[in-house]
């Protein structure tokens, strides 16, 4: 019997050291899954498996030891419980997320509700390498933006108004960044040391911080492995959805022309020029 091992890798099957062995990845979006799913997922695990799973470092769950004679029975079995199998090889894998302003006080966007999105458009989509892709909610980073492919992170733009302050310097106690400064009856702000986490705005009592832009900064070719590289921040903020996934569709198109095939797209960058990419971006205005 022939076996399609590159198949099999494509549907979530990576081999084991142990002949025949997989271990499954499953696709779980932005670490979130129902716990009635999990507790399906863990009786499969002892079904089919070894009765434990791997919990990634991409948040996802993998069910390791399922030989290849289970490999259809364990893929209807995860299908009746509405759980899908990963993707591997080149192409865009499963979005990380942390959990955004829905559970954290930090949280200047719904990352949860972004990564369902950029999933359900981009997810398994072929391209010249693997594609990784994170949401996070504010410069603490907590999803790691710079290690991936694209990172979209939360940012708010603030702007004072001197209106009713107080002069409590609560904001400058806030700011992590040093880009505030109260003294008795001034309150001094120097942007170019904003690192634009919106704590100023959310900490100040009199609402006299104000988000005069909330979006979203992109991070673009980021990657960890043998060779690993920080993604550069795109210097300006994206301050609309649609906006946001105009330019994934632009950087996403960028790859599939410059890229080579097992180059990872910030090897592209490097050799390309980012400046080439800005310039496609630039396009959209």
């Amino acid at each position: 019997m022939t076996i399609d091992y590159k198949a099999l890798k494509e549907g979530g099957f990576m081999r084991q050291k142990d002949a025949g062995y997989f271990s499954l990845r499953l696709h779980l979006v932005g670490g979130q899954i129902d716990a009635d799913k999990m507790i399906r997922i863990a009786e499969l695990s002892k079904k089919y498996g070894k009765g434990y799973l791997h919990l990634t470092t991409r948040q996802g769950v993998e069910i390791p030891y399922v030989h290849l004679d289970k490999v259809t029975a364990i893929k209807a079995e995860l299908a009746e419980a509405g759980v899908e199998t990963g993707v591997c090889g080149p192409r865009v894998r499963t979005v990380i997320a942390c959990q955004g302003e829905e559970v954290c006080p930090r949280g200047m966007i719904d990352c949860q509700d972004i990564g369902q999105k950029i999933d359900k458009k981009y997810y398994g989509q072929k391209l010249p390498h693997k594609f990784k892709f994170a949401v996070t909610g504010c410069p603490a980073g907590c999803a790691k933006p710079e290690e991936n492919d694209i990172g979209v992170q939360g940012a708010i733009h603030p702007k004072y108004d001197s209106d009713g302050c107080s002069m409590c310097g609560l904001c400058q106690e806030v700011c992590y960044s040093g880009a505030i400064e109260v003294t008795e009856d001034t309150v001094e702000f120097d942007d170019t040391k904003c690192n634009l986490c919106g704590e100023c705005v959310k900490s100040c009592p009199m609402d006299c911080w104000r988000p005069e832009v909330l979006g979203y900064i992109l991070f673009v070719g980021g990657k960890m492995g043998k060779k690993p590289r920080l993604a550069d921040a795109l210097p300006f903020i994206i301050d609309s959805e649609d906006e946001l996934f105009s330019i994934i569709d632009v950087t996403l198109e960028f790859f599939n022309k410059h890229g080579k095939p097992r180059e990872r797209f910030g090897t592209t960058l490097d050799r390309v020029g980012l400046k080439k990419l800005m310039a496609d971006i630039e396009k959209l205005a």
